[in-house]
Parts: C-alpha cells; sequence; structure tokens
C-alpha cells in the first residue's frame, strides 16, 4: 500500500508539472513491506525520483521519540532518479521495531553536511511526502 501510494503521488505531481509550469517534484519509495508497514535495514540504501536532474537531493532521518532530524549522506542524482544511504539508529536490538520518518529534500536553503542535527526538517526547494517506516529487528 505505502509503495503504490508513493508512486501514485509521484505520478499525479509529475502529471500535473506541464499545468503548473514545471512544478518541481522529488519523491521517495518504500524500501521493502512487512504486512502493512514500511521497513528499513539499520544501514538501508532509499531511492526515489526527483523533477531535475541537477537537483541536491538530501536524505533527512527523524526518529519518532526524538527531536533531532539527522542529516545523511547527499545522494546522487543519474537521470533524475536518486539513491542514497541512510542509517536508521544504531545496528543493536535495543532500536529493532522503531519507527522512523524519512524525508528527501532537494536544494536545501543552507549547507548540509552528513551527521549535522537539526531540530526541523531542513528548509530546501522541494521535498517529499513524509514516509513512516519501521527498523527490522537484527541481533
Amino acid at each position: 500500500m505505502c509503495k503504490r501510494l508513493c508512486v501514485l503521488i509521484a505520478v499525479l505531481l509529475f502529471a500535473t508539472s506541464g499545468e503548473l509550469n514545471s512544478r518541481e517534484t522529488i519523491s521517495i519509495d518504500c524500501p521493502e513491506k512487512v504486512q502493512s508497514d514500511c521497513t528499513v535495514q539499520p544501514l538501508q540504501t532509499l531511492t526515489g525520483k526527483v523533477s531535475k536532474s541537477d537537483a541536491k537531493v538530501w536524505i533527512i532521518v527523524h526518529p519518532i521519540d526524538s527531536a533531532v532530524f539527522w542529516v545523511q549522506p547527499q545522494a546522487s542524482v543519474t537521470d533524475k532518479k536518486w539513491t542514497g544511504h541512510a542509517r536508521f539508529g544504531e545496528a543493536i536490538s535495543a532500536q529493532n521495531y522503531k519507527q522512523f520518518e524519512v524525508k528527501a529534500i532537494a536544494n536545501p536553503a543552507e549547507s548540509l553536511e552528513e551527521g549535522m542535527q537539526k531540530y526541523e526538517w531542513p528548509a530546501a526547494d522541494f521535498s517529499s511526502q513524509d514516509l513512516l517506516v519501521k527498523r527490522i529487528a537484527v541481533n
């Protein structure tokens, strides 16, 4: 459901972009489904689409039980598709099943670096929807 919804939103946004004078968009894909949850590994590759091939895409991870928004490494963009890596907690069992929000942003308003801690979603030219994910179990 989550992946289909993400794809549907991206298709609708891209379909209307011509009518809105090239509205800029970015989407993030659900990495894996377990029942109805989008799930992630402690270190997860994420993918999505972006309407501008020269966009600077960053992934932001927000643990639901924290006020901190963690800046992940800058993603690579090729042919309007982006790929990046994100950490979802530490690789310890105490963080199994923890929930996170994740968002892709394009062309941030301020300079970002991997590992930066923010206290809100960073401002950007455009950003994806928030994707709620659950960290899978690791031993």
